[in-house]
């Protein structure tokens, strides 16, 4: 594929789920389109180090689905597509009031 989009983004935002539902989704889910882009994953957002650890933006829910997805980029080996349709699926989850944390949330997006 031509053409690799770096998305940044944080587990269980509303503004990165409107904007991965309302715009990369469709792109995505085009036939002429999907041919041309791979999508690179970084799902960090806004943490920080704090003593105690890791400190999410969204709170532990997003620190657990950054975590989820950062692990099912591992577990495809670099298979952006695979990769790209599990965190859509997740995030679609997360979107309609599904806790990152709850396996139902992630583990139907599993191929």
């Amino acid at each position: 594929k031509p053409v690799t989009l770096n998305i940044y983004f944080e587990a269980n935002c509303p503004f990165t789920q409107r904007y991965l539902l309302q715009q990369v989704a469709p792109l995505w889910e085009s036939p002429a389109w999907k041919q041309l882009v791979d999508f690179h994953w970084v799902p960090y957002g806004l943490a920080t180090m704090t003593p105690a650890g890791v400190r999410c933006q969204h709170g532990d829910d997003e620190c657990v689905g950054n975590r989820v997805e950062v692990c099912a980029q591992n577990q495809f080996g670099g298979d952006t597509d695979q990769t790209t349709d599990f965190i859509l699926c997740m995030e679609r989850n997360a979107a309609n009031g599904m806790a990152c944390s709850f396996k139902s949330t992630y583990e139907q997006c599993a191929p």
